[in-house]
C-alpha cells in the first residue's frame, strides 16, 4: 500500500513536478527535469512531499540543487550513498519487512511489533551523518525522529497499514524542538504513533515494551507537548485507549502512574526514587520539566540524585540511568 497523501495536497502544476522526481528517484537518475513556473519555495514543497511520501527513496538528498534553463527546471539528486551500499541496505531492508505482517486483521499488533523492532535494534543518535531517512534506523540502526517516522512509514506501506509522516514540534525540557512522527489509519479511525519517544521511553529494553505514544489522539499529543500544523493532516479525536495517559502496554494492562510523571524540582526527584527504591521497584520512569538546566546537565544530576538514593538502603543497590531529553529511566539491581 503506497500512500501519496501529501502529493494529493498539491497543485496540478506542482504534481508535475513531484511525479517527475518520482520518476528519476525510481530509475537512479542524478536529475530530474520538469516544466518551469514553480517558486523555489513551490519545489521545496514538491521536494519534501516526495520524501514524506515514499521513505524507500532513502537515498535521496535531504537539500537540492535547482537551476532553470529554457522554461525547464534541473534537480540535482545525487544519492547520499554509493551503489554498493544502497543495494546492501535496500536488500536489507526488503528482507526485514518481509517479517512483519498484519495477521488476522489485527493492525495494532501489527504496530506494536513494528515498534519493538526500533527499541530493540535501534538507537537514537542526532549526530549520526544520515540519520534522517529510512535506511538509517532500519539498515544502519541508528538515526533521530525523521528517521524513525520514515521508517515506521516504510514499514506500514509493506503491511498495508495506512501511514503518513507527520512535521511538527514537541516541548523538551522547557524548550520546543522539531519532531517528526507518524498518523496511521485503524478501522477507519485516526491515531497519533511516535515510534521516537516509544524508544525514548524504553531505553531499558524491557521485556514487555511501553506503548506509552501508540494510537493517541490530538488531546493526548497536545497535552505531551506536541504541536503542529493540524489543517494539514487527518484529525484524530480520540486516543484508541480510554485515557490518553495510559496507552495499552503488551499486556493490555495501563501503564502505571510512574510513567507520566513530570518534576519541576530536583527535591522532589530524589524523594520520587528514593521511595521507589524503597518499595523494590526495578524500574523508575520520569520526565523533567527543569528549563535552566540543558539535557546533559540534569542528565548528570539525576545519576547524582539515584546514587545518593541507592547509598541510603541498608542493602546492596547498583542502577544505571538511561535518558532521552528530558525523559529518564532509573534501572534498579538490587543485591
Amino acid at each position: 500500500m503506497q500512500i501519496e497523501y501529501y502529493k494529493n495536497q498539491l497543485t496540478f502544476a506542482e504534481i508535475k513536478a513531484y511525479d517527475a522526481i518520482c520518476r528519476a528517484l525510481n530509475s537512479r537518475s542524478e536529475y530530474a527535469e520538469f516544466a518551469g513556473g514553480l517558486t523555489n519555495e513551490q519545489i521545496s514543497r514538491v521536494y519534501v512531499s516526495v520524501l514524506y511520501d515514499h521513505p524507500e527513496f532513502f537515498y535521496a538528498p535531504r537539500v537540492i540543487a535547482t537551476c532553470s534553463s529554457r522554461g525547464e527546471v534541473k534537480v540535482s539528486l545525487q544519492s547520499v550513498y554509493d551503489k554498493a551500499i544502497l543495494k546492501k541496505a535496500e536488500t536489507a531492508m526488503r528482507e526485514t519487512a518481509r517479517s512483519f505482517s498484519v495477521v488476522g486483521g489485527d493492525e495494532v499488533a501489527a504496530e506494536k511489533k513494528l515498534l519493538d523492532y526500533f527499541v530493540y535494534n535501534a538507537t537514537y543518535e542526532i549526530n549520526y551523518q544520515f540519520n534522517q531517512n529510512a535506511a538509517s534506523a532500519i539498515y544502519f540502526k541508528k538515526a533521530q525522529c525523521s528517521g524513525f517516522a520514515s521508517a515506521f512509514k516504510y514499514f506500514a506501506d509493506k503491511i498495508g497499514i495506512w501511514c503518513i509522516i507527520v512535521d511538527g514540534a514537541v516541548s523538551e525540557a522547557g524548550g520546543n524542538g522539531a519532531h517528526a512522527w507518524n498518523i496511521v489509519r485503524i478501522k477507519g479511525e485516526y491515531y497519533h504513533v511516535d515510534p521516537t519517544m516509544t524508544l525514548g521511553s524504553n531505553t531499558d529494553k524491557p521485556q514487555n515494551v511501553r506503548y506509552s505514544f501508540l494510537n493517541l489522539g490530538d488531546d493526548g499529543m497536545i497535552a505531551r507537548g506536541y504541536s503542529w500544523d493540524r489543517s494539514k493532516v487527518p484529525a484524530c479525536p480520540k486516543s484508541m485507549f480510554s485515557d490518553d495517559f495510559s496507552p495499552s502496554t503488551q499486556s493490555g494492562e495501563s501503564c502505571s502512574s510512574d510513567e507520566k510523571r513530570v518534576f519541576r524540582r530536583l527535591y522532589d526527584v530524589e524523594n520520587f526514587i528514593l521511595q521507589s527504591m524503597k518499595e523494590g521497584k526495578s524500574v523508575i520512569p520520569f520526565s523533567l520539566d527543569i528549563p535552566q538546566y540543558d539535557c546533559e546537565k540534569l542528565a548528570g544530576l539525576v545519576k547524582s540524585i539515584a546514587q545518593r538514593s541507592a547509598q541510603q538502603l541498608t542493602k546492596g543497590v547498583s542502577c544505571n540511568i538511561r535518558s532521552f531529553g528530558s525523559r529518564f529511566t532509573v534501572s534498579v539491581q538490587y543485591k
